[in-house]
């Protein structure tokens, strides 16, 4: 175990309940890299054992607790028990908002990481880290002081867009994400039924699975199957023989697949959730199209489909944004190293 003792180096802990493979576990093994060059500083993970957790440790520079379904329950239940067989740092960065409690007993300074823009939840906390600038927006409206905020993108490792050229071939339109609610994919379906009654050569794609998956086969085949439904799929591969990408997400804080989508090189059309925005500098590097009417997505595909000089300058558009500073690993280290010292 980690105790307090020894002044010459900070002990920051990760404490998550999160097992699902997502925006926040691939958020964890990106962080403990940046926080593992640290030369002075340990890392312990205290998580649900899983296959994630367990790659983060193997390396021996990030130590372990883990977190079972039962200890799950305790620490947001009972917090008061965390520290019973747990260790203890100066700093802990709490990924889930009901265990904010549980983390005032494990460490001295508790900073809150908002992944789902809901920072009222993370009341409890000394600190609270928004992904985007509208989230920290919303967190100001909460209550949150603006001293107690900080706006922390996750970086975007660099890679380089192959080239795209004009063609004459029909477009091919994807999407993908965990087939559930907030996803909107019938938002989706509907857009590829409006657009193929004007060009029925259009191809639209969608990789995922997920809950809503029987709902979204049968919505397909009740408009026509304009959609192929994918389930898994290498979206590497996918993206390489696609043109644009929809992301009609209700809710999407950062989106780590819209930054995948335009490193691929492909034209994005996005609706105004905070992650969106962010990313597509506001409408700049993008569309951002509204939640619910399916013209203006219509109206914007057909668009593309009729100018392809348009379509590849928003190609472009989308893989130049990837390479802001806003992205970079040396403004996030940077900016959650001042963070850190802050409350050593």
């Amino acid at each position: 175990p980690i105790h307090m003792d020894n002044r010459d180096r900070r002990h920051i802990l990760f404490l998550t309940a999160d097992r699902t493979a997502g925006g926040i576990q691939r958020a964890l093994g990106d962080w403990a890299s940046v926080i593992t060059a640290w030369q002075d500083t340990d890392l312990t993970l205290i998580a649900p054992p899983d296959r994630l957790s367990e790659q983060m440790m193997a390396n021996g520079k990030i130590a372990g607790a883990a977190l079972s379904n039962s200890q799950r329950l305790l620490f947001r239940h009972l917090p008061w028990t965390a520290p019973f067989g747990h260790p203890k740092g100066d700093i802990g960065f709490i990924h889930n908002a009901f265990l904010v409690p549980a983390g005032r007993h494990l460490a001295r300074t508790v900073i809150g990481v908002c992944h789902n823009d809901k920072p009222e939840k993370f009341r409890a906390a000394d600190h609270l880290i928004c992904l985007t600038d509208d989230g920290a927006q919303k967190a100001r409206q909460a209550g949150w002081h603006q001293d107690n905020i900080t706006c922390l993108p996750h970086f975007i490792t660099p890679a380089t867009p192959p080239a795209r050229h004009i063609h004459n071939n029909d477009l091919h339109i994807m999407t993908a994400g965990r087939l559930v609610a907030k996803k909107n994919f019938a938002l989706f379906i509907d857009i590829a039924a409006a657009v193929k009654a004007k060009i029925p050569s259009m191809r639209f794609s969608l990789a995922g699975t997920g809950p809503q998956e029987a709902m979204l086969r049968a919505r397909n085949e009740a408009a026509g199957n304009p959609v192929e439904l994918l389930g898994w799929a290498d979206l590497t591969k996918l993206a390489a023989e696609a043109d644009i990408f929809c992301s009609p997400s209700l809710d999407e804080p950062f989106g780590y697949v819209l930054t995948e989508m335009m490193q691929a090189g492909l034209a994005i059309l996005a609706t105004p959730s905070f992650g969106a925005r962010m990313i597509l500098d506001q409408g700049q590097a993008g569309w951002i199209l509204p939640f619910a009417d399916v013209r203006p997505w219509v109206d914007v595909l057909y668009q593309l489909h009729h100018d392809r000089k348009a379509l590849l300058a928003a190609q472009k558009a989308a893989g130049t944004r990837m390479d802001s500073p806003l992205f970079s690993r040396a403004q996030f280290s940077k900016t959650l190293r001042t963070l850190t010292d802050q409350y050593s």
